[in-house]
């Protein structure tokens, strides 16, 4: 399984309208050699660079993609799909916020067994408990935040 984005290769800088300031908007990504078995998609986005309740900050959390997904954003995400409460409040994408130092942005994607049984109100520590067990495979993308 792959995960890509057409606006920035792995290890390297996310566009600046990735940043709260700058536009909000998550980087489109596409996945490729799902497995044939998976039911569903779920992707967590997070900071390993900062630590807030014990885990890193989460920045977007999505389940219940199709597996033939293709491409998508957080404002072109197919029918189903469910987005829960990232770590600033919100329910869908928030960018990152005060990255003097360099900053690493973890896209990571499973491909379930399962739909996952969550609503919107649902934060990292469900999500991870949702998946834990479920997943059959993952990949993952980073990309490099910094403010100028």
């Amino acid at each position: 399984m792959k995960l890509k984005s057409k606006e920035f290769n792995n290890y390297f800088f996310l566009p600046k309208t990735c940043g709260y300031r700058f536009g909000n908007k998550a980087p489109s990504l596409y996945v490729e050699d799902v497995p044939q078995n998976a039911t569903s998609l779920a992707l967590a986005v997070y900071d390993s660079d900062v630590i807030y309740d014990n885990v890193e900050l989460t920045h977007w959390l999505v389940w219940n993609l199709p597996v033939d997904v293709g491409e998508f954003s957080d404002d072109n995400l197919p029918s189903g799909a469910v987005q829960g409460t990232n770590d600033m409040g919100i329910v869908g994408y928030s960018g990152p916020m005060l990255a003097r130092e360099t900053h690493h942005i973890n896209f990571l994607i499973f491909a379930l067994n399962t739909d996952l049984v969550l609503d919107s109100t649902s934060k990292r520590g469900s999500f991870d408990r949702a998946v834990n067990g479920n997943y059959i495979d993952h990949a993952s993308l980073v990309g490099i935040f910094q403010f100028d």
